[in-house]
């Protein structure tokens, strides 16, 4: 059975190819084989067909139900900016539309909430290390914004020994 979101359902023996969803073109309105060509494209993993066919809907007529089917569909075309577009689209139209709206979250882009500068004191610990790799490979060293604390030849000895751990550094080089 082929479905419609706006309409009844339809059955078919065997999902049509596009040739012959062009065929009964004539037989429907634009935007049922636009529908039809929706779900073709869907089913054969063609996103480029999905995004084509989503440009014959009139979405701003839709209800919510089709465009959570047309987001579904277009995520198993793999047209995945389309199905970002079609679910902002649904939740802006339909905001009290659970489904619609947990979509477009899950599809929004990803937002930075919060960025903090980089701590200097990394490259500078950083840059001690590759300053005394040599020097002190095989120990255990604690440094602190690039100045050398301890030294041990275990952790367990190297803790015992700094006893302001905060932004230090504790590695075996």
């Amino acid at each position: 059975m082929l479905r419609f979101p706006n309409y009844e359902e339809i059955p078919l023996k065997k999902p049509p190819t596009y040739a012959e969803a062009d065929e009964t073109a004539d037989l429907m309105t634009r935007e049922d084989a636009a529908w039809l060509a929706l779900q073709l494209a869907a089913e054969e993993g063609d996103a480029a067909s999905y995004v084509r066919a989503a440009s014959g809907i009139d979405w701003e007529h839709q209800n919510a139900r089709a465009f959570v089917d047309a987001v579904k569909w277009a995520l198993a075309a793999g047209a995945h900016l389309k199905a970002r577009e079609l679910a902002t689209q649904g939740a802006e139209l339909f905001p009290h539309d659970p489904e619609l709206v947990n979509m477009a979250r899950i599809l929004a882009p990803p937002k930075i909430i919060g960025r903090t500068p980089a701590d200097p004191a990394v490259k500078l610990n950083r840059d001690w290390l590759v300053q005394h790799a040599e020097e002190y490979h095989g120990k255990w060293v604690a440094v602190r914004e690039g100045r050398l604390l301890a030294t041990a030849s275990t952790l367990r000895d190297l803790l015992k020994q700094v006893s302001d751990r905060n932004h230090t550094l504790f590695t075996k080089v």
